[in-house]
């Protein structure tokens, strides 16, 4: 499995109920809450007690559709949802959309889906969907929960293996409506194109943090801004764009 460094901007807490104020509101040792959806029942009530063995994952509901699993994240407001991608009945693409409608990239719940095996055009698909995390759905346990929490840290996994290909041929598969946002680059500021240059080549905010000698904050407040100037939902997306425009090279990335 390969884990891609390409973590999003911070998410804002939720609601304060305490009356204490937002820094009460996270506490240490909370669980991060998952949706669970597959049209099998045998496969969500697998899921389900793969994920809520795990000490810092629990499931918060399950769904046997895409349109139940959306409305289920609308009221729950989990941090993850783990969908079987079987289109065009239960399709990872449509549901990471649905669920990106209408809401700040920061609160929107980052889907992992499970599939079979892809070509690099399917891969290229979901990613510029937003899917954050791209498994296969014959994995074993240990691999799928420690899936989880590298999506929940805020970081990409690409668990399949069309990944070794994807990169070298997004200039050949990029959607001609991408090509046209060459205008929407002209947005951002020098460190802004500095920031996203980093965050091609596949490095942390912390790393980014380092080397341009500036706070995480600073980063992350950058991605926020980068993110609603380019029309993208997270950095994944910022990263098939950065490739497609030359910032980055498949070859200057492996390099770094």
């Amino acid at each position: 499995m390969i884990t891609a460094a390409l973590g999003e901007p911070a998410r804002p807490e939720k609601s304060d109920t305490t009356g204490l104020g937002s820094s009460a509101v996270t506490f240490p040792g909370a669980k991060t809450e998952i949706l669970v959806c597959s049209p099998h029942p045998v496969i969500r009530e697998g899921l389900v007690s793969i994920i809520d063995r795990d000490p810092v994952l629990t499931v918060a509901g399950d769904a046997g559709t895409g349109d139940a699993l959306v409305e289920l994240a609308r009221t729950l407001r989990p941090s993850i949802v783990v969908t079987a991608h079987v289109p065009p009945a239960l399709d990872a693409m449509r549901i990471s959309a649905a669920l990106g409608r209408g809401t700040d990239p920061r609160g929107r719940p980052r889907v992992v889906a499970l599939v079979g095996d892809l070509d690099h055009r399917e891969l290229l698909e979901m990613i510029q969907a937003g899917v954050r995390g791209i498994v296969l759905e014959d994995m074993i346990s240990s691999e799928l929960t420690s899936a989880l929490r590298t999506v929940a840290s805020g970081l990409m996994v690409l668990g399949v293996p069309a990944i070794d290909s994807t990169f070298q041929q997004i200039l050949i598969h990029m959607p001609s409506d991408v090509r046209g946002l060459a205008e929407e680059f002209r947005m951002l500021t020098k460190r802004e194109l500095e920031v996203l240059a980093h965050v091609a080549r596949g490095k942390s905010n912390r790393r980014i943090a380092a080397d341009l000698c500036v706070s995480e904050a600073t980063v992350k407040s950058h991605l926020y801004h980068m993110c609603r100037k380019l029309n993208v939902t997270d950095r994944a997306q910022m990263v098939v764009m950065a490739y497609e425009f030359g910032l980055v090279s498949p070859a200057k990335a492996a390099a770094c």
